[in-house]
């Protein structure tokens, strides 16, 4: 199981390609993988649009989450 801390698709930038070569390599040894990632409202990833191998051969589960900081939430 690997938990992230947001959707490592599409592996555009440091952290997905991380995620993503680690999936990779645990999939070649053979390895089951259920992924669970936190999926921010700023730049939220829509899995239903993701077209990939690695994709295909996980377990996934994701939580949206409200991310927005707001100052009146505090008082209200």
């Amino acid at each position: 199981m690997l938990i992230t801390k947001r959707v490592p698709f599409p592996p555009n930038s440091g952290y997905p390609i991380v995620v993503y070569n680690t999936m990779k390599g645990l999939l070649q040894l053979g390895a089951d993988i259920t992924l669970f990632s936190l999926n921010p409202m700023k730049g939220s990833i829509d899995i239903e649009d993701l077209n990939d191998p690695i994709f295909d051969q996980i377990k996934y589960h994701t939580v949206d989450v409200d991310t927005e900081v707001n100052v009146w939430s505090v008082f209200f």
